[in-house]
């Protein structure tokens, strides 16, 4: 420690590291909008007159407040803007039900339409699976027949 004193005499020269914090402790002050008169800065701390310390809590309390309501401000219009999008993507949804049955109902008794749901269980692009699979199966067995 005796090594880090500056000799009787001298002033004890700052570095560059100590200047630049002590240059942020000044502004960060004049934010908050305390006179040079109410603080002093030393190497390490920072000293304030009888009263300030309160002031400096009420003035900290508040920013604390301001930034916690914008938070949950924030949160919730973020809640409400999905919860009216699910509202949306539902309604959408629930047209296209409702124009489905009143099609269908409006269908069920016109001839081509009776038509049409007896010929198309008969369609072979219906059955793809089914047929893909009964050739599939053919397949494997020439192959075993070959070999």
């Amino acid at each position: 420690k005796a090594a880090m004193t500056a000799p009787k005499g001298e002033k004890a020269s700052l570095s560059n590291e100590e200047k630049q914090q002590q240059a942020m402790a000044m502004i960060i002050m004049k934010t908050v909008g305390l006179e040079k008169e109410k603080f002093r800065l030393g190497h390490t701390k920072v000293f304030f007159r009888a009263g300030v310390l309160g002031m400096m809590e009420e003035f900290r309390e508040e920013r604390v407040s301001k930034i916690t309501s914008w938070l949950q401000s924030t949160a919730r219009g973020q809640m409400s803007r999905i919860q009216y999008q699910k509202l949306k993507d539902q309604k959408i949804a629930l047209y296209c039900v409702q124009r489905s049955i009143r099609n269908f109902m409006a269908g069920k008794h016109w001839l081509w339409w009776q038509v049409w749901l007896g010929v198309k269980p008969n369609l072979k692009c219906f059955h793809f699976a089914e047929i893909k699979q009964n050739l599939d199966s053919k397949r494997k067995e020439a192959e075993r027949q070959n070999n």
